[in-house]
């Protein structure tokens, strides 16, 4: 089958505006994504205005981060618009088949989308319905948002009739549920729902209809992410908290605002702590040169300072490493412990005192060598191209170690890989 000049190669999806093919350009051989609006829209006067008016707006619209519209005709009394195509899958897709994604995989997807709706703007463009299918990631890990056709430049409100909503239910700002006039924030409140999901894989408001969705939307307070995901670091809940708020005020008024209070939260939770020896190790270099330039005594004070704030810090009251709770052992499966660790859950003493002491340290330990022992295991796995396996066990260190750096990066990468063979057609 041939729609102007593109024969269609296969169908890649379809929704309320109209049906995306790949397609092939019969006379250059370039492969296109071709969208076919809707024929009940392409007969209305009124939208078929305003796509071609869109249409314009979206072909100026130059970046990594967002499809680019190529052309827009007309053939036999309805319209087309010829994208570029991408080789991957949407993010709905992906959320569908990994699940939980974990923080550093969610902030390297979600920053892109953030740089690449933030370009919109600064060209007086909302995007509106910004969603996992609206999407595409590619197999590099690549982030493309595509399906502007229903933007329209900030300000231009009055065209869309009051009771018209445009953008799916659940990613809905509460100003689009009403109908009201939107900015950019809709598009940061859309972001913000879009992030709460790629981390939980569960949207906060639903309901049996889409009444009550937007009711929810409206009138409901988010549930924590925490109730889906523990681990997520505060901050990071907090700026997403801040993106979804109610008030269009209250959130963030630009995508950059709302990208530096998430890499300011990866800095801060995600950084592997630096250990005192590593910090005097880097000062070696300064006392050989010192040395050199006969300023050996100076090297030797040096020496003698650094060595005191290491004895202070040995003998200065430390807070105790974050472990988990006595309630959180008890629902761990004794199977997936050392037998060391299940051991010392049996035989520990009910008395206060240093056996008491003894016994915490003994399940410290052992609990710092399973974590080690299995973070090798989940590496070895990974090595192997076994990244279901590997992300298997990371979860599991995790879930007894939420702020093990080596499992977070290990989840991290094993996702990614992951991804990448699927987007190739490994697996």
């Amino acid at each position: 089958m041939t729609i102007g000049q593109y024969r269609i190669i296969e169908k890649l999806g379809e929704g309320g505006m109209g049906i995306v093919y790949k397609a092939e350009h019969v006379e250059l051989g370039q492969i296109v994504a071709l969208k076919c609006i809707n024929p009940v829209i392409s007969a209305n006067p009124e939208l078929r205005d305003r796509f071609k008016k869109e249409a314009r707006i979206q072909a100026k619209l130059s970046h990594p981060g967002i499809v680019s519209l190529h052309n827009f005709f007309e053939h036999e009394g309805n319209l087309h618009l010829v994208m570029e195509y991408v080789e991957g899958e949407s993010l709905d897709v992906f959320i569908k088949k990994s699940g939980l994604i974990p923080p550093g995989t969610c902030l390297s997807i979600f920053s892109q989308v953030l740089e690449g709706i933030g370009y919109a703007h600064s060209m007086g463009v909302i995007h509106r319905d910004v969603k996992p299918g609206n999407i595409i990631i590619t197999g590099n890990g690549r982030a493309q948002i595509t399906d502007f056709g229903i933007a329209k430049i900030a300000g231009d409100f009055q065209k869309t009739r009051t009771g018209v909503k445009v953008g799916t239910i659940w990613y809905m700002s509460p100003e689009q549920v009403r109908g009201q006039a939107l900015d950019r924030t809709t598009d940061i409140y859309s972001l913000g729902i879009l992030l709460f999901e790629m981390l939980t894989g569960k949207v906060p408001f639903n309901g049996d209809s889409e009444y009550e969705i937007m009711k929810a939307i409206i009138e409901n307070e988010p549930p924590s992410i925490k109730e889906f995901y523990p681990y997520i670091p505060a901050q990071m809940e907090r700026a997403i908290m801040r993106a979804i708020s109610k008030s269009s005020k209250v959130r963030f008024q630009s995508t950059r605002d709302f990208l530096e209070a998430l890499q300011i939260e990866s800095q801060i939770e995600l950084r592997p702590k630096e250990s005192p020896v590593r910090k005097i190790s880097a000062l070696i270099p300064s006392i050989h040169f010192m040395q050199e330039k006969k300023f050996l005594p100076l090297a030797a004070l040096l020496l003698l300072i650094s060595g005191g704030a290491l004895i202070y810090a040995g003998l200065s009251p430390k807070e105790p490493d974050r472990v988990p709770s006595a309630s959180t052992e008890s629902s761990m499966h004794e199977t997936s412990l050392p037998p060391e660790v299940v051991q010392v859950q049996a035989t520990e003493p009910v008395h206060s005192g240093e056996e008491k002491k003894t016994s915490g340290s003994k399940k410290q330990v052992s609990m710092e060598a399973w974590t080690r022992k299995s973070i090798q295991r989940a590496n070895a796995y990974r090595a192997e191209g076994r990244y279901e396996e590997a992300m298997s066990i990371y979860r599991e260190i995790l879930k007894k170690v939420p702020e093990s750096p080596e499992a977070l990066e290990g989840l991290d990468k094993a996702t990614k890989a992951k991804m990448a063979e699927e987007s190739r057609g490994i697996r």
